[in-house]
């Protein structure tokens, strides 16, 4: 068996594989563990997953801890078995129970999520506290976020970095980027941004996609470091290499804007639909805004309703307003008042100023509800209330046609004024201010500039004080 073990720690793995099948053939389990670790890695031997499950198990079945903790990790990953968590709990305790540090702290985060096990907190700290005491990093790690976030523990954000520290100082990915993620955040520890971009950049060294994220961050934002663009660009690329979905958004949101590089929509949706794809709700939202205009390829209103949805049902505000607006427009899809008016009213109950306007059209035009101007009027000054310029030129319209109230063309004006000191670049708004004037009796200039000082200061007060 030594000379197996020796074969395989040169590197000779073809070698090491021939002796260790000699020695499993005798009942070896040490034998049968490295065998399968070699079909698992694909090392001297094409990778086999069934073929390292098959002997990592018969390994296990001889007691063999080490065998018995990747059994455990064969059953929570799904490594040539189907993904059995209760078998990995199983497996990660009888392990743990005889003094793996790394079992303790796989079966103590199973205790602690409660995942193929009942939740128990006060028994996953216990495990860990075992682990961590043997020095394990990994253990250190979870024990310090605990404290730091008060699982398990009464919280203790300076104790919780203290073991964070221990693990990153053992070279522990995570440790190193939860580390870096207490310094820029002061969390058990005096904020220091540049201190925290140092473990970042261990951490996304050790090719971390997290923490290469992390990194990317902090030259995009200037955090800890000289912002630059260029080099964030590169460390999202390096992470997305991994597959990581929040920095393939991140590529795709440097194409569509053109930061780091120029702009260009057609790589904006390459990298946004892999992003989406997996189900990342802004990339899937801004994925859905590309088809809709047309950036990068052609107009397609179906695939960018298609994306709306998906990020709607993962409650994003912005993804339900587009949608509401395409069913209400039959735009990419069947036009569906009622399904609409679900969104604008859900959106308005959190007080979100575009889908409160969008309700007054649906009132104003009788689109799904019974036409009704005074509740239209309602619906804008709601929005208008939160600064949205769309509801106070709404708002405008009402008075100057007369729509379930008086015509009255100073109120009229001085809404309009409202809108276009909101949105200056707009011409639609001066425009409309313009023809007002226009229409406009010349003793009452006085009153609609008094008013519309007044209207943009305290919205509906001014306009219920003029009416009176």
């Amino acid at each position: 068996m030594q000379q197996g073990l020796n074969a395989y720690n040169q590197g000779l793995y073809q070698q090491a594989f021939s002796l260790f099948q000699k020695e499993a053939a005798k009942g070896n389990a040490q034998a049968e563990y490295y065998i399968g670790l070699q079909y698992e890695e694909g090392k001297g031997v094409s990778k086999d997953a069934i073929k390292a499950f098959e002997n990592i198990s018969a390994a296990a079945q001889q007691r063999l801890v080490l065998a018995q903790y990747r059994l455990g990790f064969f059953y929570e990953n799904g490594v040539g078995t189907a993904v059995n968590l209760a078998k990995a709990a199983e497996f990660y305790k009888v392990a743990a129970e005889q003094g793996l540090p790394a079992a303790q702290s796989r079966y103590a985060l199973m205790l602690g999520e409660g995942r193929g096990v009942e939740k128990d907190e006060a028994s996953a700290v216990g495990f860990i506290q075992r682990a961590a005491d043997s020095g394990d990093a990994e253990a250190l790690n979870i024990l310090g976020v605990g404290y730091i976030e008060g699982r398990g523990v009464d919280r203790d954000a300076a104790k919780g970095f203290r073991f964070l520290k221990l693990a990153a100082e053992k070279g522990n990915l995570l440790a190193q980027r939860n580390l870096a993620k207490s310094l820029a955040e002061g969390k058990g520890v005096e904020k220091d941004e540049h201190e925290a971009f140092k473990w970042y950049e261990k951490s996304a060294a050790g090719n971390d996609p997290i923490g290469q994220l992390a990194l990317g961050q902090a030259y995009e934002y200037g955090a800890g470091v000289e912002k630059d663009y260029e080099s964030a660009l590169a460390w999202y690329r390096r992470s997305a290499s991994n597959g990581y979905a929040p920095a393939q958004y991140k590529i795709g949101y440097f194409y569509n804007v053109g930061k780091g590089t120029a702009t260009d929509y057609k790589e904006a949706r390459y990298w946004l639909r892999l992003a989406a794809t997996q189900g990342l709700a802004v990339a899937q939202a801004d994925l859905a805004s590309l088809f809709e205009s047309g950036r990068g390829g052609a107009v397609d209103n179906a695939a960018a309703a298609k994306w709306y949805r998906l990020a709607a049902a993962q409650n994003m505000p912005r993804a339900q307003y587009q949608l509401a607006r395409m069913l209400k427009e039959g735009r990419g899809v069947e036009r569906n008042y009622a399904e609409a008016l679900l969104y604008f009213r859900a959106l308005s109950a959190e007080r979100i100023a575009y889908a409160e306007n969008e309700l007054g059209n649906m009132y104003k035009h009788g689109y799904g509800v019974p036409q009704d101007y005074s509740k239209a009027k309602d619906w804008y000054w709601k929005a208008a209330e939160q600064g949205d310029d769309a509801a106070f030129a709404n708002l405008s319209l009402i008075y100057e046609k007369g729509l379930g109230v008086s015509k009255n063309s100073v109120i009229s004006y001085a809404l309009m004024k409202c809108a276009s000191s909101i949105n200056p670049d707009s011409k639609v708004y001066k425009d409309a201010i313009d023809k007002v004037s226009e229409e406009m009796d010349p003793e009452k200039a006085m009153d609609r500039d008094r008013l519309s000082h007044e209207v943009c200061r305290v919205k509906s007060v001014a306009v219920d004080n003029y009416l009176k």
